[in-house]
């Protein structure tokens, strides 16, 4: 009964007034402008002396600012002021942004190496910004970008994108093996590819696809972990604490976005890798905060990070095989926008805007 009513909620109140209150919702609690400047940035945490943010937070912001534009009148100032932070923490001599800045006593420090996936969505917002308000500046800013992180994020032997530009070039190590799944961007890659011209970008996003489509065979669940290492010409999921933590190997807080990232998708076999996994999500009692890749949840509670990139992704693709799937994650629509949990805000205010 309550998915039914929630279902209707949604269905009979108006889509736009829905996502316009979201967006709204979002942007009070999370977007914050620097005073005195001309700059801003999404916040990520909510207390204590120490707070930061990271590139991935920016690039989040600045795709809402776009892909909100048509009812947010704030948006093109927004993107500008979001775009000024972004330039204001590059790398030195880089294109590059520092993938965190911490903000202690209200001084800003910024870490000196880059994060693959956050750079990738700047550029990303930066070349959509450029169609929205025909800025040849913005499509500028989004080439340079884009051929950077090929320069110095892309491992050219196998297609992949790498974690950042932290893993060196001259030498081989552990980490150039390694993968985040997450980095698996296919609407990406295309409008990187349509920005530079450069045909390398589909060959990357056909260099990830074929790994994440090797990890999806793996187990019954379909289930992708978070990172996974290249041997050769296979690909395997990462050991505990390989990268970043315990559940390194396993369906986490990274490859939760995959639903989202892959939503609507149709080439290099995106479709069969997203079915896959919502066969095992429709199957399951309800969607736990994360999985062992056999398919054994990792936590007893939910979370809307997991949830509203299953959502996006049913949300792309109403058939009526996943309508309940698509009926029963709507709950996370039946409540508040969370204002201390900036991933969860997040996600669920993408998935509103999962019609790509």
């Amino acid at each position: 009964m309550i998915y039914c009513l929630i279902f209707l909620w949604v269905r009979i109140d108006n889509p736009r007034a829905v996502k316009r209150q979201y967006f709204q919702d979002w942007r009070k609690h999370y977007l914050v402008a620097i005073p005195h400047t001309n700059q801003s940035f999404v916040k990520m945490t909510v207390a204590g002396r120490s707070r930061y943010t990271t590139s991935e937070a920016l690039g989040y912001g600045m795709y809402l600012s776009v892909v909100s534009a048509d009812h947010n009148e704030h948006a093109q100032a927004d993107f500008k002021r979001l775009t000024n932070y972004y330039l204001a923490h590059r790398l030195k001599n880089s294109e590059l942004m520092a993938w965190r800045q911490q903000i202690i006593r209200r001084k800003y420090r910024s870490d000196q190496t880059s994060a693959s996936d956050g750079d990738l969505m700047i550029a990303q917002a930066l070349y959509l910004a450029s169609r929205q308000w025909h800025n040849e500046r913005y499509l500028q800013l989004s080439k340079q970008l884009a051929n950077e992180i090929m320069a110095s994020e892309v491992n050219h032997q196998n297609n992949t994108i790498q974690l950042g530009n932290w893993v060196p070039k001259t030498r081989v190590t552990k980490y150039h093996y390694y993968i985040r799944t997450s980095d698996c961007m296919p609407y990406v890659f295309d409008d990187l590819y349509q920005a530079t011209g450069d045909a390398r970008w589909i060959m990357v996003r056909k260099g990830m696809l074929h790994y994440l489509k090797s990890l999806s065979k793996l187990h019954r669940t379909g289930l992708i972990p978070d990172f996974a290492r290249i041997e050769g010409q296979k690909v395997i999921p990462a050991k505990a604490k390989a990268i970043a933590t315990k559940n390194d190997g396993d369906y986490g807080y990274n490859s939760c976005r995959l639903p989202w990232l892959l939503a609507g998708y149709q080439k290099d076999g995106a479709p069969q890798i997203l079915d896959k996994m919502l066969r095992f999500f429709k199957d399951a009692d309800y969607l736990a905060a994360g999985y062992h890749l056999n398919g054994r949840p990792l936590s007893k509670s939910q979370s809307a990070s997991f949830d509203a990139p299953v959502f996006a992704a049913v949300n792309m693709n109403r058939t009526s095989k996943y309508s309940n799937l698509y009926t029963r994650e709507q709950y996370i629509f039946a409540q508040k926008l969370p204002t201390d949990n900036y991933y969860d805000a997040t996600l669920t205010v993408l998935a509103m805007y999962s019609n790509r």
